[in-house]
Protein backbone atom coordinates (compact mmCIF):
# COMPACT_ATOMS: atom_id res chain seq x y z
CA UNK A 1 0.00 0.00 0.00
CA UNK A 2 2.48 2.44 1.12
CA UNK A 3 4.41 1.66 -1.97
CA UNK A 4 2.01 2.48 -4.33
CA UNK A 5 1.03 5.61 -2.31
CA UNK A 6 4.54 6.84 -2.96
CA UNK A 7 4.65 6.22 -6.54
CA UNK A 8 1.44 8.94 -6.35
CA UNK A 9 2.89 11.16 -3.67
CA UNK A 10 6.27 10.44 -3.19
CA UNK A 11 6.31 11.68 0.60
CA UNK A 12 4.56 9.15 1.51
CA UNK A 13 7.21 7.05 1.92
CA UNK A 14 8.37 8.61 5.26
CA UNK A 15 5.21 6.88 6.41
CA UNK A 16 6.72 3.23 5.88
CA UNK A 17 8.74 3.35 8.97
CA UNK A 18 5.91 4.59 11.03
CA UNK A 19 3.45 2.06 10.00
CA UNK A 20 5.61 -0.15 10.28
CA UNK A 21 7.02 0.32 14.06
CA UNK A 22 3.14 1.54 15.31
CA UNK A 23 1.18 -1.08 13.57
CA UNK A 24 1.79 -4.06 16.15
CA UNK A 25 -0.04 -5.66 18.93
CA UNK A 26 0.89 -3.36 22.31
CA UNK A 27 2.94 -6.50 23.50
CA UNK A 28 5.66 -6.66 20.30
CA UNK A 29 9.18 -4.86 22.14
CA UNK A 30 10.00 -1.52 20.16
CA UNK A 31 13.28 -3.59 19.05
CA UNK A 32 10.87 -6.16 16.68
CA UNK A 33 8.81 -2.72 15.85
CA UNK A 34 12.56 -1.47 14.75
CA UNK A 35 12.64 -4.43 12.43
CA UNK A 36 9.18 -4.33 11.25
CA UNK A 37 9.59 -0.83 10.00
CA UNK A 38 12.66 -1.56 8.47
CA UNK A 39 10.95 -4.44 6.68
CA UNK A 40 8.05 -2.25 4.87
CA UNK A 41 10.20 0.43 3.70
CA UNK A 42 12.12 -2.30 2.57
CA UNK A 43 9.47 -3.68 0.54
CA UNK A 44 7.98 0.00 -0.18
CA UNK A 45 10.92 0.67 -2.02
CA UNK A 46 10.84 -2.49 -3.61
CA UNK A 47 7.22 -1.61 -5.20
CA UNK A 48 8.96 1.91 -6.02
CA UNK A 49 12.16 0.43 -7.87
CA UNK A 50 11.13 -0.89 -11.30
CA UNK A 51 9.70 2.95 -11.53
CA UNK A 52 13.33 4.57 -10.40
CA UNK A 53 15.35 2.07 -12.59
CA UNK A 54 13.25 3.83 -15.47
CA UNK A 55 13.85 7.17 -14.22
CA UNK A 56 17.64 6.23 -14.12
CA UNK A 57 17.47 5.26 -18.09
CA UNK A 58 15.00 7.82 -19.46
CA UNK A 59 15.28 10.51 -17.42
CA UNK A 60 19.14 10.19 -16.90
CA UNK A 61 18.69 10.99 -13.26
CA UNK A 62 17.83 8.23 -10.99
CA UNK A 63 15.05 9.72 -8.98
CA UNK A 64 13.26 7.29 -6.83
CA UNK A 65 9.81 8.62 -8.55
CA UNK A 66 9.82 12.12 -9.89
CA UNK A 67 12.08 15.02 -10.51
CA UNK A 68 9.74 17.71 -9.16
CA UNK A 69 11.47 18.24 -5.52
CA UNK A 70 14.13 20.93 -7.15
CA UNK A 71 10.94 22.82 -8.94
CA UNK A 72 8.81 22.44 -5.33
CA UNK A 73 11.74 23.65 -3.11
CA UNK A 74 12.19 26.35 -5.21
CA UNK A 75 8.54 27.30 -5.07
CA UNK A 76 8.37 27.18 -1.23
CA UNK A 77 11.95 29.77 -0.74
CA UNK A 78 10.26 32.04 -3.31
CA UNK A 79 6.39 32.21 -2.21
CA UNK A 80 4.46 34.88 -1.47
CA UNK A 81 1.11 33.43 -0.64
CA UNK A 82 2.81 30.15 0.78
CA UNK A 83 1.00 27.88 -1.94
CA UNK A 84 2.24 27.67 -5.88
CA UNK A 85 2.92 30.88 -7.47
CA UNK A 86 5.07 31.55 -10.50
CA UNK A 87 8.83 30.51 -10.96
CA UNK A 88 11.23 34.00 -10.91
CA UNK A 89 13.79 31.45 -13.19
CA UNK A 90 17.03 31.78 -12.15
CA UNK A 91 19.19 33.09 -15.03
CA UNK A 92 21.53 29.51 -14.66
CA UNK A 93 18.37 27.48 -15.05
CA UNK A 94 17.14 29.72 -18.18
CA UNK A 95 18.90 28.05 -20.84
CA UNK A 96 18.44 24.63 -19.13
CA UNK A 97 16.27 22.08 -20.59
CA UNK A 98 16.89 18.72 -19.66
CA UNK A 99 13.74 18.35 -17.58
CA UNK A 100 16.26 16.36 -14.69
CA UNK A 101 19.03 18.71 -15.33
CA UNK A 102 16.73 22.09 -14.57
CA UNK A 103 15.08 20.53 -11.53
CA UNK A 104 18.50 19.68 -10.21
CA UNK A 105 19.54 23.49 -10.95
CA UNK A 106 16.31 24.59 -9.31
CA UNK A 107 17.47 22.70 -6.15
CA UNK A 108 20.71 24.30 -6.45
CA UNK A 109 18.88 27.65 -6.75
CA UNK A 110 16.99 27.21 -3.95
CA UNK A 111 18.98 25.71 -1.30
CA UNK A 112 21.29 28.99 -2.17
CA UNK A 113 18.41 31.22 -1.77
CA UNK A 114 17.60 29.23 1.77
CA UNK A 115 20.93 29.24 2.28
CA UNK A 116 21.33 33.26 2.11
CA UNK A 117 18.46 34.82 3.80
CA UNK A 118 17.24 31.50 5.96
CA UNK A 119 15.01 33.85 8.04
CA UNK A 120 12.96 34.78 5.72
CA UNK A 121 12.58 31.16 4.30
CA UNK A 122 11.22 30.54 8.00
CA UNK A 123 9.34 33.17 7.91
CA UNK A 124 7.11 31.49 5.08
CA UNK A 125 6.38 28.55 7.09
CA UNK A 126 3.05 30.03 8.57
CA UNK A 127 1.89 30.82 5.27
CA UNK A 128 2.47 27.82 3.82
CA UNK A 129 0.63 25.78 6.63
CA UNK A 130 -2.47 27.95 6.79
CA UNK A 131 -2.97 27.26 2.97
CA UNK A 132 -2.15 23.73 3.63
CA UNK A 133 -4.04 22.82 6.47
CA UNK A 134 -6.82 26.05 7.10
CA UNK A 135 -8.94 24.91 4.35
CA UNK A 136 -8.82 22.08 1.63
CA UNK A 137 -11.46 22.91 -1.11
CA UNK A 138 -10.14 20.32 -3.28
CA UNK A 139 -13.75 18.86 -3.89
CA UNK A 140 -16.00 21.94 -4.42
CA UNK A 141 -12.92 23.13 -6.65
CA UNK A 142 -12.69 20.49 -8.81
CA UNK A 143 -16.33 19.94 -9.00
CA UNK A 144 -16.63 23.93 -9.98
CA UNK A 145 -13.65 23.44 -12.83
CA UNK A 146 -15.31 20.27 -14.06
CA UNK A 147 -18.64 21.91 -14.61
CA UNK A 148 -19.29 25.44 -13.72
CA UNK A 149 -23.22 25.44 -15.13
CA UNK A 150 -23.98 22.40 -13.17
CA UNK A 151 -21.59 23.84 -10.15
CA UNK A 152 -21.68 27.52 -10.22
CA UNK A 153 -19.70 29.90 -7.42
CA UNK A 154 -22.61 29.53 -5.14
CA UNK A 155 -22.95 25.82 -4.74
CA UNK A 156 -18.81 25.76 -4.57
CA UNK A 157 -18.98 28.27 -1.70
CA UNK A 158 -21.98 26.30 -0.04
CA UNK A 159 -19.70 23.02 0.26
CA UNK A 160 -16.65 24.74 1.14
CA UNK A 161 -18.47 25.79 4.08
CA UNK A 162 -19.80 22.59 4.52
CA UNK A 163 -16.86 21.09 4.36
CA UNK A 164 -14.99 23.45 6.73
CA UNK A 165 -17.11 22.60 9.27
CA UNK A 166 -17.07 19.16 8.88
CA UNK A 167 -13.15 19.14 8.96
CA UNK A 168 -13.09 22.13 12.22
CA UNK A 169 -15.61 19.67 13.94
CA UNK A 170 -13.51 16.48 13.47
CA UNK A 171 -10.38 17.97 14.67
CA UNK A 172 -11.93 19.59 17.80
CA UNK A 173 -13.28 15.88 18.42
CA UNK A 174 -9.87 14.23 18.45
CA UNK A 175 -7.97 16.87 20.29
CA UNK A 176 -11.22 16.35 23.25
CA UNK A 177 -10.65 12.46 22.99
CA UNK A 178 -6.60 12.33 22.65
CA UNK A 179 -6.70 15.39 25.48
CA UNK A 180 -9.09 13.45 28.41
CA UNK A 181 -7.84 9.71 27.63
CA UNK A 182 -6.34 7.83 29.93
CA UNK A 183 -2.86 8.18 30.34
CA UNK A 184 0.40 10.46 31.57
CA UNK A 185 1.07 14.38 31.41
CA UNK A 186 -2.44 15.10 31.45
CA UNK A 187 -2.72 18.50 32.61
CA UNK A 188 -0.58 19.73 29.71
CA UNK A 189 -2.49 17.43 27.52
CA UNK A 190 -5.74 19.21 28.28
CA UNK A 191 -4.18 22.79 28.11
CA UNK A 192 -2.29 22.37 24.86
CA UNK A 193 -6.04 20.48 23.73
CA UNK A 194 -7.43 23.60 24.35
CA UNK A 195 -5.29 25.71 22.81
CA UNK A 196 -6.33 23.80 19.98
CA UNK A 197 -9.50 24.17 20.15
CA UNK A 198 -9.09 27.28 20.86
CA UNK A 199 -7.30 27.65 16.63
CA UNK A 200 -9.46 25.50 15.40
CA UNK A 201 -12.54 28.00 15.46
CA UNK A 202 -10.10 30.35 14.10
CA UNK A 203 -9.09 31.26 10.74
CA UNK A 204 -5.64 29.27 11.59
CA UNK A 205 -6.73 25.60 12.13
CA UNK A 206 -3.20 24.73 11.21
CA UNK A 207 -1.66 25.47 14.96
CA UNK A 208 -5.18 22.76 15.49
CA UNK A 209 -3.17 20.43 13.87
CA UNK A 210 -0.24 21.08 14.89
CA UNK A 211 -1.55 21.24 18.91
CA UNK A 212 -3.39 17.11 18.37
CA UNK A 213 0.77 16.29 17.21
CA UNK A 214 1.68 17.61 20.59
CA UNK A 215 -0.93 16.29 22.53
CA UNK A 216 -0.75 12.63 20.59
CA UNK A 217 3.18 13.39 21.83
CA UNK A 218 2.58 13.94 25.41
CA UNK A 219 0.75 10.40 25.45
CA UNK A 220 3.75 8.98 25.31
CA UNK A 221 4.95 5.24 23.26
CA UNK A 222 3.14 3.68 25.99
CA UNK A 223 0.20 4.71 25.48
CA UNK A 224 0.64 4.63 21.86
CA UNK A 225 1.37 0.74 22.20
CA UNK A 226 -1.92 -0.06 23.61
CA UNK A 227 -4.17 2.53 22.08
CA UNK A 228 -5.71 2.06 18.80
CA UNK A 229 -3.80 2.31 15.80
CA UNK A 230 -5.33 5.31 14.28
CA UNK A 231 -4.17 7.55 17.25
CA UNK A 232 -0.62 7.48 16.70
CA UNK A 233 -0.31 6.75 12.68
CA UNK A 234 -2.87 9.59 12.53
CA UNK A 235 -0.97 12.04 14.51
CA UNK A 236 2.49 10.48 12.68
CA UNK A 237 0.47 11.68 9.17
CA UNK A 238 -0.13 15.30 10.43
CA UNK A 239 3.26 16.09 11.51
CA UNK A 240 4.76 14.47 8.79
CA UNK A 241 2.46 16.63 6.37
CA UNK A 242 3.25 19.92 8.75
CA UNK A 243 6.84 19.00 8.00
CA UNK A 244 7.00 18.56 4.51
CA UNK A 245 5.03 21.48 3.85
CA UNK A 246 6.62 23.86 5.73
CA UNK A 247 9.68 22.96 3.74
CA UNK A 248 7.98 23.17 0.22
CA UNK A 249 4.84 24.77 -0.18
CA UNK A 250 1.14 24.59 0.75
CA UNK A 251 -1.97 23.67 -0.90
CA UNK A 252 -5.26 22.48 0.69
CA UNK A 253 -5.58 19.06 -1.59
CA UNK A 254 -2.00 18.26 -0.02
CA UNK A 255 -3.50 18.42 3.66
CA UNK A 256 -6.57 17.23 2.46
CA UNK A 257 -4.57 13.81 3.35
CA UNK A 258 -4.93 14.07 6.86
CA UNK A 259 -9.21 14.30 7.12
CA UNK A 260 -10.11 10.60 7.23
CA UNK A 261 -7.20 10.02 9.87
CA UNK A 262 -8.44 12.99 12.38
CA UNK A 263 -11.58 11.56 11.88
CA UNK A 264 -10.61 8.09 12.79
CA UNK A 265 -8.59 10.18 15.84
CA UNK A 266 -11.76 11.59 16.71
CA UNK A 267 -13.87 8.50 17.33
CA UNK A 268 -11.53 5.85 18.30
CA UNK A 269 -9.12 7.65 20.90
CA UNK A 270 -11.68 7.05 24.04
CA UNK A 271 -10.91 3.36 23.32
CA UNK A 272 -7.51 4.08 24.77
CA UNK A 273 -7.30 1.14 27.59
CA UNK A 274 -5.88 2.45 31.09
CA UNK A 275 -2.20 0.57 31.56
CA UNK A 276 -2.77 -2.22 33.43
CA UNK A 277 1.26 -2.89 33.68
CA UNK A 278 2.65 -3.62 37.31
CA UNK A 279 4.33 -0.53 38.70
CA UNK A 280 7.82 -1.35 40.64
Amino acid sequence: MIGVATLVRPQSLLLAPVLGALCAAPEIAWRQRLVRAFAVTAVALACVAPWTARNCVRMHRCAMVSVNGGWNLLIGAQTVTGGWDPLDVPAECATVWDEAGKDACFEQAAKRTIGADPGAWLARVPAKLGVTFDYFGAAPWYLHESNAGAFDDAAKVRLAKIEIAVCRLLLIGALFACGIATGPRALARRVVALGGVLAAVTVHAWLGYGALVVVVGLLGPRVWARAPVAVPCGAAVVALTLVVHAVFFGSGRYGLVVAPFVAAMAFTAFAIAPDRSPRS
